[in-house]
C-alpha cells in the first residue's frame, strides 16, 4: 500500500494461530528523570492485501488495533490504546506524552517502549519511525524568578518613562 514513513526497516507484529496480544518491546539505556516531558511518537501502519502470488496467501483486510506503551522499570507511564482509525494500506502518527514532576516512584529506572498488536489473528500491524524525545521542564523556582524579573523590569521601565 502506501509508502513506509521512514525507509525499509519496519517493525511488524503478526499473530498466527490463536487470538491474543503480541508485539515488540525495547528497554532503553536512558532512565526516567524528574522534571522532564517525554514524547513518544510512532507511525502505525495498516497493511493492505497484495493481489500478487505468493504474497496473497493471507487476508490482511481489516485492522486488529494497536497499543503503544511508554514505560519505566516495567511500569506503564502512559499509552495510546488504539485511538487512531487507519485506512487500508496507510500509516498514521500517534503521540504519547508523559511529564514527571519533582518526584516519581520510577525515577532512575530504565525507560521502555512497547508496540502491540491487540488481537488480530492473521492481521498484522506495522510500526515505523519510533522516536522518544525527553525535554526538561523548567523548575517552578526558575519560572517564578523569570516572571519576577520581567515584572521588576517592566515597573522600572515605567518609572523611568514617567
Amino acid at each position: 500500500g502506501g509508502a513506509v514513513p521512514d525507509g525499509a526497516n519496519v517493525g511488524v507484529t503478526f499473530l498466527l494461530g490463536s487470538a491474543g496480544e503480541g508485539g515488540l518491546q525495547q528497554t532503553l539505556a536512558s532512565t526516567l528523570q524528574i522534571n522532564t516531558t517525554y514524547t513518544l511518537t510512532v507511525e502505525v501502519g495498516n497493511i493492505t492485501n497484495d493481489p500478487n502470488p505468493p504474497h496473497n496467501a493471507f487476508d490482511f483486510s481489516g485492522f486488529p488495533g494497536y497499543r503503544i506503551d511508554l514505560m519505566a522499570g516495567g511500569t506503564v507511564l502512559d499509552s495510546d490504546n488504539n485511538s487512531l482509525t487507519i485506512g487500508e494500506g496507510l500509516y498514521a502518527t500517534t503521540t504519547v506524552t508523559f511529564t514527571t514532576g519533582l518526584s516519581h516512584l520510577n525515577t532512575g529506572e530504565n525507560l521502555g517502549i512497547r508496540l502491540v498488536n491487540l488481537n488480530g489473528v492473521g492481521i498484522e500491524v506495522n510500526f515505523d519511525n519510533v522516536r522518544l524525545d525527553a525535554s526538561p521542564v523548567p523548575e517552578p523556582s526558575t519560572s517564578l524568578y523569570m516572571l519576577l524579573s520581567l515584572t521588576a523590569f517592566t515597573l522600572r521601565r515605567k518609572r523611568k518613562i514617567s
